[in-house]
């Protein structure tokens, strides 16, 4: 009886071991294929990426990030597509068989699975030291965090963010440049927002602004500059000689901010052109006691506007100014430097209009612009990190809680609530409505309308193709 048992026991033993051995060489089998499989998809991986970005190494972790995910920024999702590519399963765009790769393919593409693995723990190694930076949009983005090794003040590798606005006077950029400094931490050139009407533009001198917001460890430097700061073409360079301001030209001004750190480029234009120029005529006026209108009055037995100087402004100003060719002219200028701007490489140009960035809009231009400057400064660390193959942290200063610090800037100028005729006088109000009435720029004198009407034919369009704009309509 007990060898019976023995003997069933010997022959189920045997019975089993002779089911596996098959099943084990069969699962081998799949897995060597799988293997093959796996190196053949890595290398048409490979093959995209190099038809994206030209030649390049293949351990590489740049040409994982920008090559596969055509964008500068990893996304929420780039931790699925970079272990998809390091491990070659993302092959949609070359969906061949493995039996109709050439051999001679492989060969030439010496790619082995000891330098698949390295290329994926290289990977698994840059994801694994991530985290995920939420946005004031709830947009995530990937991006290196700090190891052991990396200094805490990582200013001494990597300047913050170079921002240049580029707008003309009047234009409401006052309030939102004040507003931006105060909620983001930004650094004005020279400690003035309008430095280089006292400044000459060059290389040096961004590069001077980008090392003060280094060592005071802020997020960057800001700029508004103006056209004629560009063409020197006012006053301001008779009246200070000592100063020695030299013009140059458009081409050389965007050559010399591209090479001075400058990575954001906001244009801005206000619509109502005509009360931008209304606006800078009141302005004018603050500067010179014996025109002021409101305020404190010295005895004087004329009204300004009957005095010898208010009508020569006025004359030059409005009532022998061609309006419509100067409005013209400012939105050609406006639309040339912003091209510009975008073929001279600016990392990033972005359009303003004055609706977008004025009055309940203002906090909320600020934050889109904070949002912009934030993922400038982590495609920045990143691009540190993945060169030099080690975190490169992003400060505290980025990853703050945005606040709008709201402050309302050189309003007290502009009589905003006046008639055209209280504000300019009535002999140049005609004049004005002469000029501009059965025209296009009709609308402009609603002085309280904002924004350019639909349905009415623009001479000269200020929107440029290919650029981006405020998320606020």
């Amino acid at each position: 009886m007990r060898m019976m048992h023995t003997s069933s026991f010997f022959c189920v033993v045997a019975c089993v071991l002779v089911a596996t051995f098959p099943a084990t060489t069969k699962c081998s089998e799949r897995k060597a294929e799988s293997r093959n499989s796996q190196t053949i998809r890595a290398y048409q991986a490979h093959k995209r990426l190099r038809r994206e970005k030209g030649p390049m190494s293949i351990l590489d972790p740049s040409a994982l990030v920008y090559g596969s995910l055509g964008r500068d920024l990893l996304t929420k999702n780039s931790r699925k597509m970079a272990f998809s590519i390091a491990s070659g399963e993302d092959a949609s765009e070359d969906n061949r068989r493995p039996h109709e790769i050439d051999s001679q393919d492989l060969s030439a593409f010496h790619f082995n699975e000891t330098e698949s693995r390295i290329r994926r723990a290289k990977v698994q190694y840059l994801l694994a030291r991530a985290q995920d930076l939420r946005t004031s949009h709830d947009n995530y983005t990937l991006l290196l965090g700090a190891n052991e090794k990396d200094p805490d003040d990582i200013y001494e590798a990597v300047s913050g963010v170079g921002v240049v606005m580029f707008a003309q006077g009047r234009s409401g950029t006052s309030s939102l440049s004040e507003t931006l400094r105060a909620s983001t931490d930004l650094h004005f050139c020279n400690d003035i927002k309008e430095s280089f009407e006292e400044h000459n533009m060059t290389t040096d001198s961004f590069e001077k602004c980008a090392e003060m917001a280094r060592k005071k460890h802020q997020t960057g430097f800001y700029a508004h500059i103006k056209p004629f700061h560009v063409l020197r073409n006012y006053r301001w360079t008779v009246m200070h000689p000592g100063l020695h301001l030299q013009p140059v030209s458009v081409s050389t001004f965007f050559d010399t901010i591209l090479k001075g750190r400058v990575d954001l480029f906001l244009a801005a234009f206000r619509d109502n052109q005509l009360e931008r120029h209304v606006s800078s005529f009141e302005l004018h006026l603050s500067h010179h006691s014996e025109l002021k209108r409101t305020g404190r009055k010295s005895n004087r037995d004329v009204p300004v506007v009957e005095t010898q100087a208010w009508k020569d402004l006025v004359d030059q100003r409005f009532m022998n100014a061609n309006l419509i060719q100067i409005f013209e002219e400012d939105a050609r200028r406006y639309v040339d430097a912003t091209k510009m701007a975008v073929k001279s490489g600016i990392p990033k140009v972005i359009q303003l209009f004055f609706a977008q960035y004025v009055g309940h809009n203002l906090c909320h231009a600020t934050e889109d612009l904070w949002s912009t400057i934030r993922r400038i400064a982590v495609r920045k660390r990143l691009d540190l990190g993945l060169q030099s193959h080690r975190g490169a942290p992003l400060p505290s200063i980025f990853r703050k809680e945005f606040r709008c610090r709201k402050i309302i800037e050189q309003t007290h100028t502009s009589h905003h609530r006046w008639s055209l005729d209280m504000r300019i006088g009535r002999a140049a109000a005609e004049a004005v409505r002469k000029q501009l009435s059965n025209t296009p720029y009709e609308w402009m004198l609603d002085l309280t309308v904002t924004t350019w009407p639909r349905g009415v034919h623009r001479p000269v369009p200020v929107q440029v193709k290919d650029v981006e704009y405020l998320n606020i309509i």
